[in-house]
């Protein structure tokens, strides 16, 4: 795994299986983009885990089995930012997703859009 990546992810509570071969070829043929190394990487290392990174800063990492759930769950969402797909979030409830085609990562505010969303769709107040 990157040093850089191992550094920030040091105290982590990492999950104790780690995703199988297997198991990453069966996500990545439900999903319409390939994965970054990077995340398969971590993934292959631990499936998932959660933790303090940095000061002040948390990180839940999504195990791969769930990827495809939590992302339905999120259907509302995901459906407006079709070209990024979520693996975690932090305490605040802020996501984490990949952009589908560039593979870099973005955070977003899961309640907030959300909450703009549902006003969006029932109309102005």
């Amino acid at each position: 795994m990157n040093e850089k990546i191992n550094f920030y992810l040091n105290d982590i509570e990492k999950n104790e299986h780690r995703a199988s071969d297997e198991l990453i070829k069966t996500v990545q043929d439900q999903l319409d983009f390939v994965q970054p190394n990077d995340y398969i990487d971590l993934m292959k290392a631990f499936d998932g885990g959660e933790g303090e990174i940095g000061e002040n800063s948390w990180l839940c990492l999504f195990p791969i089995e769930e990827l495809i759930e939590i992302n339905e769950d999120y259907k509302i969402l995901m459906e407006q930012i079709p070209d990024y797909y979520l693996f975690g979030k932090d305490s605040a409830d802020t996501g984490f997703a990949f952009h589908k085609q560039e593979l870099t990562y973005i955070h977003l505010a899961l309640g907030q859009i959300l909450i703009q969303i549902q006003l969006n769709s029932v109309g102005t107040i």
